[in-house]
């Protein structure tokens, strides 16, 4: 387990050493000095800093071959170079090797303080991860997932009305996860060794609402050629969820409440009065009491079902909760795809704390799905849909907490440094524009681009 308390600098010349010491210590945090690179591993596994800058030019072993047995130990400590005479072939082998950046010296102070804090910033976000999946290993599969304030309190709402015998209503949004509440109610219920029974009086057509519910007789209309039992039978000693309730025909309605009061029904086409034995939990997308309002879902029913009322959450009002979800559903797609669980970038998880999620958990668990599917090792933020990557750049930009102003830093190191290696080829092939791009591995055009973007004056002086 790496250290968030430590910062590692190699480097041969104690002055520069002891600068970004001095820096390391602003943030409150040890700065471990190695002076000799052959000292690096054995300092390494000693303090196990979860950051180390390392200069690329040191006697006897340089930067990239310490990076190289730094990786053999851990894959996850950020890596840093810092180099006065580096060219585009040593930055390239660095960055494949898993160095987070590539720092020209002289040093730009403000652009190692903002390394260091999106350092700091990854590693929290990677230890939360770590947390979550721990979190989510003790979770039963069919429990409802998440740590945030309002999900706890309707958690400790459930709890309580799961031991009673009192009918519930679930009111949220599309997609938030009422039935889900309605089966957690169900399993931690007295009942819960009896059928849960759903009903969909969306899906479910107004001509057959009665005959699926109630059941019917043999002979009780064309096509009935035996006994049927409903719904409300199949769901006898357990719990009838009845989903998007308000839906239901206003003269349906009426028999539902005779059928919830009296706790009696008979089939479609019987005479015989069944005792009735179930616990109702409705559900709506739509606010019941607007319905009352208008119309459209009668006062009695509602006052019947809403004994006592739950409203579910959207995701965007407890994005505590994004990150256990979203790792869920990657184990979950995982196993239900048979492919390996997947990585999944800090910046993709800020981006997804950070949508709106119309389509709540269950639009979330679709994207995930997606995403594990068509992604590489690691899921990034190229390989999210084109709805989530609008206005990826500024949510990144955020995450990083660097702005304007760090961008402006390493636009100038990143200038400093094209300038000085391009000075150098410029010379040594005494301005032959072909020599250079041949050496620098450039074509024409690139060198050209980088003398025109950068502003650099070339000279021979």
């Amino acid at each position: 387990m790496l250290d968030t308390n430590k910062i590692m600098i190699i480097d041969d010349e104690p002055a520069i050493a002891g600068l970004v010491g001095e820096i390391v210590k602003e943030f409150e945090l040890e700065p471990i000095l190695v002076f000799e690179p052959k000292m690096a591993l054995s300092e390494f596994n000693k303090h196990q800093p979860f950051l180390i800058f390392s200069d690329l030019t040191m006697p006897g072993m340089n930067g990239i071959e310490v990076l190289s047995r730094i990786r053999e130990k851990s894959t996850t400590v950020d890596y840093i170079i810092m180099t006065g005479y580096g060219s585009i072939e040593s930055a390239i082998d660095a960055i494949k090797l898993g160095a987070s950046e590539y720092i020209q010296k002289p040093l730009n102070l403000d652009f190692i303080r903002h390394s260091i804090q999106k350092s700091i910033d990854k590693s929290a976000l990677i230890k939360e991860n770590a947390e979550l999946k721990s979190m989510l290993s003790t979770q039963n599969s069919t429990d409802i997932i998440g740590k945030s304030q309002k999900l706890t309190r309707l958690l400790d709402v459930i709890r309580k009305v799961a031991d009673s015998q009192t009918d519930v209503m679930v009111c949220g949004e599309s997609g938030t996860g009422k039935e889900m509440i309605a089966k957690s109610i169900h399993n931690h219920s007295p009942r819960a060794e009896k059928p849960f029974v759903a009903v969909d009086c969306v899906a479910l057509p107004r001509t057959l609402f009665e005959s699926e519910m109630f059941g019917y007789e043999k002979g009780a209309f064309t096509g009935a050629e035996s006994r049927k039992e409903g719904l409300l039978q199949q769901a006898q000693g357990g719990t009838l969820f009845i989903d998007e309730v308000t839906e239901l025909d206003f003269d349906l309605q009426a028999k539902l409440l005779r059928v919830l009061q009296e706790r009696k029904f008979r089939r479609v086409g019987g005479s015989e009065l069944i005792d009735l034995d179930i616990r109702i939990v409705s559900a709506t997308r739509r606010d019941p009491l607007e319905e009352v309002e208008k119309g459209t879902f009668r006062d009695d029913l509602y006052y019947r079902l809403s004994v006592i009322p739950l409203e579910v959450p959207p995701l965007r009002e407890r994005r505590e909760d994004i990150s256990l979800l979203t790792h869920h559903f990657i184990s979950q797609a995982a196993s239900k795809n048979r492919v390996e669980v997947k990585k999944i970038a800090p910046q993709v998880l800020h981006i997804l704390e950070r949508y709106s999620w119309p389509g709540n958990i269950r639009e979330l668990k679709n994207v995930i799905e997606r995403l594990l599917i068509l992604s590489g090792e690691t899921i990034e933020t190229s390989d999210l849909p084109q709805n989530l990557q609008v206005g990826a750049e500024n949510i990144i930009e955020a995450y990083t907490d660097t702005g304007a102003e760090y961008k402006e830093a390493k636009e100038q190191v990143l200038s400093n440094f094209t300038n000085n290696y391009l000075q150098r080829l410029y010379k040594e092939e005494k301005g032959n524009i072909s020599n250079i791009a041949k050496k620098s591995k450039l074509s024409r055009k690139a060198l050209y681009d980088l003398i025109k973007k950068f502003d650099i004056k070339l000279n021979l002086d």
